[in-house]
């Protein structure tokens, strides 16, 4: 799993674009923004926990077609994260809810 430092606050305008390798990470919990297609086409990437600060996702995930797992805090999904997920062209699929995190895994519908 990848892990950004915790000093990081925005990750900016395709930051991740076209990463591959990239299986798994973990935003910091200072991070506030993803710039748009900051992970567009990591095609590698298969889980993601985002922590409750993001406010800002910006079709961030486009083309990300293996993401099988995203791990958000349950008051941030709250928030309409889910839907931004969908909007994104990613399907959730199922919500298992775990304390103080809801875990969905989701079918991607652009393959």
């Amino acid at each position: 799993m990848f892990k950004l430092p915790d000093s990081v606050t925005e990750l900016g305008h395709r930051a991740f674009w076209g990463c591959r390798s990239l299986t798994s990470i973990n935003l910091p919990s200072n991070l506030t923004k993803l710039g748009d297609g900051a992970f567009v086409i990591c095609s590698g990437l298969e889980s993601l926990t985002i922590n409750s600060n993001i406010d800002e996702v910006n079709e961030a995930f486009y083309g990300c077609d293996n993401l099988t797992s995203v791990i958000i805090p349950e008051d941030l999904a709250k928030s309409g994260i889910i839907e931004k997920l969908i909007a994104a062209g990613i399907k959730a699929e199922t919500i298992k809810k775990t304390s103080p995190s809801i875990t969905v895994f989701i079918t991607n519908t652009r393959k």
